[in-house]
């Protein structure tokens, strides 16, 4: 089933050459014939990457990707007003951000302000993580924990420096290189407000325990998006029960992993 996107890549690449090449040559009624040819490759190519991605999150061997979800939906449903809470916070946040920089003039203030913001940024997000980490692990949590990380933001803005500085170099390295080291330090930040590392030991650990889980790493961020996608469906409200079921999600693989070890 891991051939599945590349078979949709082909069928796909066959459907615009059917269109390209063979259509303008043609009478009208087998013109209908090869339009009808090319829009069920075209379907083909949509469905394929579909029935792959749901195979590859079934047949997960180095986490239980449905078992994180449900995990997630666990902690969203036992503990709404705490995660809807944390929620409000970045929501207020960025609507406070967008007001006091659509009233300044000078573009200095504004970069100053934006790289203040960005420090506020990774403080709530180190609280959000700590938050999810906690209510994964069935432990206590008050919404205090969301304003308890500011010793970790320079380790944090640290490890997302160097995150970003590997990934594009293998992004240079012919693009390969940084999908895959794109996943595997992609758990950098669980290490470093889990268990206090720093940047470049945090980024070894993400890629000692994602060893052997590219792929299904690869599956589970499609279906986080799905799930994104569906509660921005449900005229956006959704995203409030979607984003708590998504992070708990993500904790959930963090400790499943964590518990593997890499192999």
């Amino acid at each position: 089933f891991l051939m599945l996107p590349l078979v949709a890549l082909v069928l796909y690449a066959v459907s615009i050459a059917v269109f390209a090449l063979a259509v303008p040559k043609l009478g009208l009624p087998s013109v209908f014939g090869f339009v009808g040819v090319g829009i069920l490759l075209s379907l083909a190519a949509i469905v394929l990457p579909i029935i792959g991605v749901v195979l590859m999150v079934k047949h997960s061997q180095s986490f239980s990707q449905t078992g994180a979800v449900a995990k997630g939906w666990d902690v969203m449903k036992k503990n709404f007003g705490l995660v809807l809470g944390s929620e409000m916070i970045f929501v207020v946040y960025y609507v406070l951000y967008i007001l006091i920089v659509a009233k300044m003039q000078n573009m200095g203030m504004v970069a100053l302000f934006a790289l203040i913001s960005t420090f506020v940024e990774v403080f709530l997000g180190i609280g959000l993580i700590k938050i999810y980490l906690g209510l994964v692990r069935g432990q206590t949590v008050s919404f205090s924990t969301m304003f308890s990380g500011a010793d970790l933001v320079l380790k944090m803005i640290g490890g997302a420096i160097l995150y970003m500085l590997i990934v594009f170099g293998g992004y240079i390295l012919f693009v390969v290189p940084g999908i895959i080291w794109s996943y595997k330090y992609s758990l950098f930040a669980f290490f470093i407000v889990d268990k206090g590392m720093g940047p470049i030991e945090a980024l070894k650990e993400s890629g000692k325990i994602t060893n052997g889980a590219k792929w299904d790493l690869f599956s589970f961020r499609i279906l986080m998006q799905a799930i994104l996608f569906l509660g921005l469906l449900a005229l956006g409200l959704g995203f409030l029960v979607a984003l708590p079921v998504m992070l708990g999600a993500y904790v959930n693989s963090y400790l499943q992993l964590v518990n593997r070890g890499g192999k």
